[in-house]
């Protein structure tokens, strides 16, 4: 699509881009003007063989893209259909990640012959966010590259991670795209967006030659592995400027490009996903986004490759010799040799690398508040690294080495980048090592759940379930589910997830907090404020003070949020992430202070360090509310939710927003979240309603 939305897709067949272009030459206007409920149609921006795209208006005011498709467009009834069912598959879906475009409404007209579909708009490729209608043109990647050339490789693979991710959560749900190409990839506030979902259809279909020339494989389209094909001429065109056709040619230059050497690493990938052989194709999209995920950290998909080869070659060789183990010494020797490649390791260092896992469970036990946690990280860390360098095939060390570096990058220490590519290798080889561990699955849960992951809520939610189905005793995996469950607005899901993880572990300080940070998001604030109180200070003590002085100004207790604030930053100058002073700027706007709000606004958002930032965000956004600055506080509003905080309830019970209720923008937001929370709640809702703890 040259334009947000277009879809030139024949059923049928595949096409070019030849037909495109005499397909919107030779198709003319719909003489009657569709009717679309709440919204006005500006003008059509995109029209193709079977519908056209055009720019609409909110009655709210807010610019959308509508996709109408026309019943007499198609010979029989049956692609008509097919094409309807594709969206009402993928609408729920849709809002579900962030790297799927938003489809914010659906609806039917068989008495004019067509059905329809609202969107969130792609940016202008010019102006971005700011849309004027006359002049609007989506920002698509295909614009990109025309305009750019080939793309810096860390920008593709920023890119590359970002649609992997969204391709795979799709197939997930049991769908597949079936018309991936840099047209299809728009921008939405500068995030790719997986768009034109017309040929959206169930991953039980049969193999097809739908799709666009050139991006099908050629076992046809229709399956998982074909859009991963798909989206790997996609990330060809995006790193080498070059068309589709052109592959595997190189650019010439590349001793001369400072990005040589990271982009001969990128067209390993682009071989995989590429490969004619379906068999020798990257087999998921979470395959693929691990070798993406490496490449990003600055490792070698070859080097990786190569160890697996050798790795498999000693493998073979010990499979010969288990024969003879297994009478010897039994199964477990045998799973134990061939995991850690033919390397023995003595029953002293299996000893005494049990010992170092037994002291670094002890001593992470220990650290019940934030202070002990920061002090004794390190000690954990040390401990593990000595175990797993005794023991190479200890998969629990490993995992919980996973976990110890996470813990540190995203807590203590954010500064510490190589933290993440130390995590993320050690929690792949847990998983190599016993993929049935649920410490594993823990550790790669909240690995994702990360800001430099975008917070994929819903697929760190089925690593914490994953893990619980191997264990379900397993108190952590039960906090940080709840813990995402209450970022999307799933509030008794985590509250129950809480009070199951104290259950199971009483000492559990975090699960403990969490159940008042549930009440704070519900709006019971003296339920909030009464659970904080009994948490030791030392607990997370930027957040504890935040969330006080919150629920202070939930109770209408004004002078008392602003003195509890004062005396935290009066001690915590430092203030890491503005978590605080955000909230201070929103006890000034109360006090209609407002040099002092915009002064402590000013400093919380130059403070971006803490891992949930997204919170800062939303108490900023409360701020300008409360000043009565709405198209601030909706726009922080926004990036709070675009960066993982997306809690529905607060936003409709949250008092510090009544300013907004009538404001355009933000019943548009309102109404994209409750559509968002609505998916999130059909997912992973409740069936029963489950009783509250007391505080």
């Amino acid at each position: 699509m040259a334009r947000h939305g277009r879809n030139t897709q024949m059923p049928e067949g595949p096409h070019n881009e030849k037909t495109e272009q005499a397909q919107m030459s030779g198709t003319q206007p719909n003489t009657v003007l569709p009717q679309i409920p709440d919204h006005k149609l500006l003008r059509c921006i995109g029209r193709g063989a079977y519908g056209e795209v055009w720019l609409a208006s909110s009655v709210m005011g807010a610019c959308r893209a509508v996709k109408i498709v026309w019943r007499r467009s198609f010979d029989t009834e049956r692609p008509f259909e097919r094409e309807f069912a594709g969206i009402q598959k993928f609408e729920p879906v849709s809002r579900s990640h962030d790297g799927l475009v938003d489809i914010l409404h659906v609806g039917r007209n068989d008495g004019a012959g067509y059905f329809f579909y609202v969107m969130e708009l792609a940016d202008d490729a010019q102006t971005g966010a700011q849309i004027d209608p006359d002049r609007y043109e989506a920002r698509t990647l295909q614009r990109e590259i025309q305009a750019r050339g080939r793309l810096p490789v860390q920008e593709c693979f920023r890119i590359s991670l970002c649609l992997t991710n969204a391709l795979g959560y799709l197939h997930e749900q049991g769908l597949v795209h079936r018309d991936i190409k840099p047209s299809n990839i728009i921008f939405v506030k500068g995030a790719p967006k997986l768009a034109d979902i017309g040929l959206v259809c169930g991953t039980e279909g049969t193999q097809t030659s739908v799709g666009t020339e050139g991006y099908i494989p050629p076992e046809g389209s229709g399956t998982p592995q074909a859009d991963l094909y798909s989206l790997g001429k996609v990330f060809y065109e995006m790193g080498t400027g070059k068309r589709r056709e052109q592959f595997p040619d190189l650019p010439t230059d590349l001793r001369e490009n400072a990005d040589g050497a990271a982009l001969l690493e990128f067209n390993e990938v682009l071989l995989k996903a590429c490969a004619s052989d379906v068999r020798r194709r990257y087999q998921s999209a979470h395959e693929l986004e691990t070798d993406l995920a490496l490449l990003e950290m600055g490792r070698s998909v070859r080097a990786k490759r190569s160890s697996q080869k050798r790795w498999a070659s000693i493998k073979v060789a010990a499979c010969v010799t288990a024969i003879v183990a297994l009478a010897l010494v039994g199964i477990w020797m045998v799973q134990r040799e061939s995991s850690n490649a033919g390397a023995k390791v003595s029953p002293e260092s299996g000893a005494e690398a049990q010992a170092y896992v037994q002291n670094a469970r002890i001593l992470a036990g220990r650290s019940s508040s934030h202070l002990e946690g920061k002090e004794n990280n390190p000690r954990v860390i040390e401990l593990l690294e000595k175990a797993v360098t005794l023991d190479p095939g200890f998969a629990e060390a490993h995992a919980e080495l996973a976990l110890a570096y996470t813990i540190r990058l995203f807590v203590y220490a954010p500064e510490e980048k190589n933290l993440q590519e130390k995590a993320y290798l050690a929690m792949e080889r847990a998983l190599a090592l016993n993929p049935k561990l649920p410490t594993a699955y823990l550790a790669r849960g909240r690995l994702k759940w990360t800001p430099s992951h975008h917070f994929p809520h819903a697929d760190a939610i089925d690593d914490f379930a994953h893990a619980l189905a191997l264990d379900p005793n397993l108190a952590e995996a039960l906090h940080y589910r709840g813990l995402v469950y209450i970022h999307i607005g799933l509030l008794q899901e985590g509250m129950q997830d809480f009070t199951s993880a104290v259950a199971l572990n009483p000492a559990n300080n975090g699960a403990h907090y969490r159940i008042g940070e549930t009440y704070l998001f519900g709006c019971e604030y003296q339920k909030a404020l009464d659970k904080f109180e009994t948490i030791d200070p030392d607990f997370n003590p930027d957040i504890r003070a935040a969330h006080i002085g919150l629920a202070l100004i939930g109770l209408g207790r004004k002078e008392d949020a602003l003195r509890s604030v004062r005396t935290y930053l009066d001690v915590h100058t430092n203030d890491a992430g503005g978590l605080v002073t955000s909230v201070e700027a929103m006890v000034h706007a109360l006090f209609q202070h407002e040099r002092e709000a915009e002064d402590a606004i000013r400093r919380a958002a130059t403070r971006r360090g803490r891992g949930h930032f997204h919170h800062t965000q939303y108490h900023i956004a409360c701020a300008y509310a409360l000043m009565n600055k709405k198209d601030l506080a909706v726009e922080w509003l926004r990036k709070s939710s675009a960066e993982g905080f997306s809690c529905y309830p607060l936003f409709e019970c949250d008092a510090n927003l009544a300013n907004l209720k009538t404001d355009p923008g933000f019943l548009d937001f309102r109404a994209a979240e409750k559509k968002r929370y609505e998916s999130f709640q059909a997912k992973y809702g409740l069936k029963t309603q489950a009783p509250n703890p007391a505080p």
